[in-house]
């Protein structure tokens, strides 16, 4: 039997999905108290934000394995510092480091309101969150933020899958 190795971000990427599942049953259940939904949307987003960081930074890790190790070590150091804000514009950025036609691409896509404002608003929330300031941030909106989320994440993938 052959073993198949399925990325990091794909389990990682399920287990947020099982997770916005229960939140919305668990919600359902308790009849939708504000307060509980509140709070479970500013842990989502910040779960959703930290899979932007790793699921890029996987994705870019793997591309760079066809590098010599030198190589290797210069392209992860570059990821570890400018993933750690992963805006729309730094996404842009990284990928235009890899290939200047990557970094055009990722813009035009990101380019339509929906994809750009989920990457920026995930960020943008969980930077709130993290330094104590207001987020209104509601559960339904983080949900649709993930769907664009994920699919940027694929979008990104497929650019290093096409070289």
């Amino acid at each position: 039997m052959e073993v198949v190795h399925r990325p990091r971000r794909h389990s990682d990427r399920d287990r947020l999905d099982g997770t916005f599942e229960r939140a919305r049953e668990y919600i359902i259940q308790s009849g939708w108290d504000a307060n509980l939904q509140s709070d479970l949307s500013k842990y989502l987003c910040v779960l959703v934000s930290g899979f932007i960081e790793q699921a890029i930074r996987d994705i870019y890790r793997e591309y760079s394995m066809q590098a010599n190790r030198r190589v290797q070590a210069v392209m992860w150091s570059v990821l570890e510092q400018e993933i750690l804000s992963p805006s729309a514009g730094n996404l842009i950025a990284l990928a235009g480091r890899f290939d200047k036609q990557w970094g055009e691409e990722l813009e035009d896509f990101l380019d339509d309101e929906q994809h750009k404002a989920a990457v920026n608003g995930i960020v943008d929330n969980r930077h709130k969150i993290a330094h104590g300031e207001y987020s209104g941030i509601a559960l339904t909106k983080v949900e649709e933020w993930y769907g664009a989320v994920k699919e940027v994440v694929e979008f990104v993938e497929e650019q290093c899958k096409s070289t």
